[in-house]
């Protein structure tokens, strides 16, 4: 479930949260920057894979996480038609 509030329930200063055992995930979303939040949903949601998957270091799954959320928010906000092209209902030949 993903859930989008102006403030997360656990009352940190944080712009998302994953609770991984209920499966939910909370954005922030009175910052008024629409990228923010892009790369904060991607950032929660690879949370959730890691999860997922049984990965157990912390550290390490925070550095991954950083880096793809960020990397992949850039890619669909420098590319508007990608995000098109990745949800078409065609097939590929």
């Amino acid at each position: 479930m993903l859930f989008f509030d102006r403030e997360l329930p656990d009352g940190s200063s944080n712009w998302g949260l994953c609770h991984q055992d209920k499966k939910i995930i909370w954005i922030v979303r009175n910052s008024g920057d629409r990228e923010q939040e892009i790369d904060t949903f991607f950032h929660e949601l690879f949370h959730a894979v890691w999860h997922e998957y049984r990965r157990s270091n912390r550290e390490t799954e925070e550095i991954a996480v950083t880096i793809l959320a960020a990397g992949l928010s850039k890619a669909l906000t420098n590319n508007p038609s990608l995000l098109q092209y990745l949800t078409q209902n065609q097939k590929i030949e």
